[in-house]
């Protein structure tokens, strides 16, 4: 794993953690940006690229603006999708769709 991977791959593993936690007990999954950050205690950029590289992934779904819409540039919403959740769940999975296998 190179560093820019290393540097990422922790945020990203507690987004997805926290984000299937949240989703076990939130109707629709949806989480603010600005709950993450409070949640996880990373700066706002560290957030907005973890959620970026999960969306890129499909892993994530990103929403934001008004009326509230898909949006990649200035999202304020993110909640794992389908793929993400099973990834959660698996570790192995995970690894894989982080491209981080051994």
């Amino acid at each position: 794993m190179s560093n820019g991977a290393s540097s990422t791959a922790k945020p990203i593993r507690q987004v997805v953690r926290y984000l299937a936690e949240r989703s076990r007990n939130l109707h629709g999954g949806w989480v603010s940006v600005a709950d993450l950050r409070g949640a996880l205690g990373f700066e706002m950029e560290v957030i907005r690229t973890a959620c970026l590289g999960l969306e890129a992934r499909k892993l994530a779904e990103l929403m934001g603006g008004f009326p509230i819409r898909p949006t990649t540039d200035r999202f304020t919403l993110v909640r794992l999708s389908d793929t993400g959740m099973a990834a959660a769940a698996d570790p192995a999975a995970l690894d894989q769709a982080l491209g981080e296998t051994t």
